[in-house]
């Protein structure tokens, strides 16, 4: 494996909050779509997007490749 995403939110990590506690609201302050990427970890997202992205509604489950299938 080369590279590896650990997802973090905001909320996870309370030693940022406690030690700046006006990074909430200042992540509040900023636009569309950073806003939402940098508090809640949300990287599906990008600036200029047409149409709203989710994974639960737009990402279906790997399924194995039928034996008959050609190559």
């Amino acid at each position: 494996m080369l590279r590896s995403c650990i997802p973090g939110k905001l909320a996870d990590n309370a030693i940022l909050l406690a030690r700046d506690p006006g990074y909430a609201d200042r992540l509040a302050a900023l636009p569309e779509p950073y806003r939402t990427a940098y508090r809640d970890g949300d990287w599906d997202i990008f600036l200029g997007q047409a149409f709203a992205f989710s994974r639960s509604l737009h990402v279906v489950r790997p399924r194995p490749v039928p034996e008959q299938a050609p190559l």
